[in-house]
């Protein structure tokens, strides 16, 4: 296992955004059963290959480090985090407040598809 990351790109980020990608085009594309089988099979031998280079415990979080960028500040949050595959991919930054007020984070964001919820339109009559 390895610990915090160090200087440079944190991989995990890489890892984060290939599965966003993978989960939207899982829920978003029309898929033939062999392809999704092909899929879950190779996904299921890199989830083999991760957990036996696992090391015991957990990976340590390090605390909030408000000299990096906004993204990192809790990268392992469901909201925001830059390396958990769940959260959406928000783009922070960090700006001057209005008036000179204090600085503030402005968030920006795009739900694709697999965060949409239930269909809002029904048929006029049941099918």
């Amino acid at each position: 296992m390895s610990g915090p990351p160090g200087p440079g790109p944190d991989p995990r980020v890489r890892l984060a955004d290939a599965l966003r990608a993978m989960t939207d085009r899982t829920v978003a594309s029309v898929l033939e059963d062999g392809d999704v089988v092909a899929a879950a099979e190779a996904v299921e031998a890199v989830v083999a290959r991760l957990t036996a280079r696992a090391g015991p415990g957990k990976r340590p979080r390090l605390p909030p480090d408000a000299t990096r960028p906004p993204q990192e500040f809790f990268p392992t949050s469901p909201v925001m985090g830059i390396i958990n595959p769940v959260a959406p991919p928000v783009h922070l930054e960090v700006v001057d407040g209005v008036d000179g007020g204090y600085r503030e984070i402005r968030a920006r964001l795009n739900l694709g598809y697999a965060y949409e919820g239930p269909p809002t339109w029904w048929p006029a009559t049941p099918p």
